[in-house]
C-alpha cells in the first residue's frame, strides 16, 4: 500500500503547492483521493494512467477538492477508456458530477457509479473490490465532508512448501489453502489441519484520510491504530481562532488527534498559502507526535 501526493496545498493553486490530491495504491491498483485544480495534469506528471484508475474518492464540493473533475472525466470518455468507474462522494459533489456528464461528456464509453455517502454518520464498506475496502467518516467543516478510511484487504495465509511436500498436498489445493480452508483429501483419509499446512500472512495495512475538517476528537475510535493518517492541518497555532472559523485544524491539533488515535504515522497537509516554509507546522505538530511529516508534491509514502 502507498501513497502518492499530488497535491497539498488548500484554497488555491501558489508557487509552492497545488490543491488537494493523492493516489492511493493497493496491490498495483490505484485510486484517486481529492481531484483539485490540476489533477489531472498531476496524475500524467507521476506517470499514472487515467484510464486505469480504480475508483475515486472525492470529500466534499469546495473547489479545491473537485475541480478537477471535469478534465479528468471529459479525457477519459476522449481517451476511450471503457473499464467502469466508481465515485465516492457527497451529494452536493454528485450533483456536480451530472452537471459535468450532461455538458461536458458528449458520449462516454466507460459507465460511471456515483455512490452518495451520508455526511453526518459512518458508512462501513460503501466501497470494496478485491484489493480494498472503504468506510466514508463525517467530518466537522462549513459543508458537507466525509473522509475515508481505507483498508486493504486481509492478506491470504502463506503456503508451507515444506508442510505441503510432507503431506504431498496436490497443488489444486493451495488456493484453498490461502483462503484458511483444511485440506480433505478427495479419496477419502485424515484431514490435515490448515495451521499444520501455512503460516500466518501479512496484516491488512490501513490508510486513513481526514481533510477538511475541525480536529477529528469524535473520529478517534474509527480511526484508532491505523497505519498511516491523513489529518488536514491548514494552519500554525497562532491561527487557531481561524482555524475554528473556517472548520479546519492547525497542525498541533492533528498531532493530538493522532497521538489519541494511536496511529502509526502522521501526514500533514492542506496548508494555507501563506507558509512557504513548512517547519512550523512539522515543529508544532512533532512536539506532540514524533512520528509526523509535511507532505510535498511528489512525496510517496509506504504503508
Amino acid at each position: 500500500m502507498q501513497v502518492k501526493i499530488l497535491g497539498c496545498g488548500s484554497a488555491r493553486p501558489t508557487r509552492h503547492h497545488l490543491p488537494s490530491a493523492q493516489v492511493l495504491t493497493v496491490a498495483g491498483h490505484h485510486y484517486l483521493i481529492d481531484a483539485g485544480e490540476g489533477a489531472q495534469h498531476s496524475l500524467i506528471l507521476a506517470g499514472y494512467k487515467i484510464t486505469q484508475l480504480e475508483a475515486l474518492f472525492i470529500s466534499h464540493a469546495h473547489g479545491d477538492h473537485c475541480f478537477g473533475l471535469p478534465g479528468l472525466l471529459t479525457s477519459m470518455a476522449h481517451v476511450g477508456r471503457t473499464k467502469p468507474l466508481t465515485i465516492v462522494t457527497t451529494a452536493e459533489v454528485a450533483d456536480y458530477i451530472r452537471y459535468i456528464e450532461e455538458h461536458h461528456i458528449e458520449e462516454s464509453p466507460y459507465e460511471l457509479s456515483v455512490v452518495i455517502a451520508p455526511s453526518d454518520e459512518v458508512s462501513q464498506a460503501i466501497y470494496s473490490d478485491p484489493w480494498l475496502q472503504v468506510d466514508t467518516l463525517p467530518l466537522r467543516h462549513r459543508t458537507s465532508a466525509i473522509g475515508f478510511l481505507c483498508r486493504e484487504h486481509c492478506m491470504p495465509r502463506r503456503i508451507d512448501p515444506m508442510a505441503t511436500d510432507f503431506y504431498q498436498i496436490p497443488h489444486t489445493a493451495m488456493h484453498a489453502l490461502q483462503m484458511g480452508l483444511d485440506y480433505v483429501p478427495s479419496g477419502g483419509g485424515r484431514i490435515i489441519p490448515n495451521r499444520e499446512l501455512t503460516k500466518p500472512g501479512r496484516p491488512s495495512r490501513s490508510y486513513a484520510y481526514l481533510s477538511d475538517t475541525l480536529p477529528a476528537w469524535h473520529l478517534v475510535e474509527q480511526i484508532r491504530g491505523v497505519d498511516l493518517l491523513y489529518h488536514e492541518s491548514t494552519y500554525s497555532e497562532e491561527f487557531r481562532d481561524r482555524a475554528e472559523t473556517y472548520g479546519h485544524s492547525t497542525a498541533r491539533q492533528a498531532a493530538e488527534v493522532a497521538r489519541a488515535a494511536e496511529v502509526g504515522q502522521l501526514l500533514l497537509g492542506h496548508y494555507s498559502g501563506r507558509y512557504d516554509d513548512l517547519s512550523k507546522l512539522l515543529s508544532e505538530a512533532q512536539e506532540v507526535f514524533p512520528n509526523s511529516f509535511t507532505t510535498q508534491e511528489g512525496d510517496l509514502y509506504e504503508v
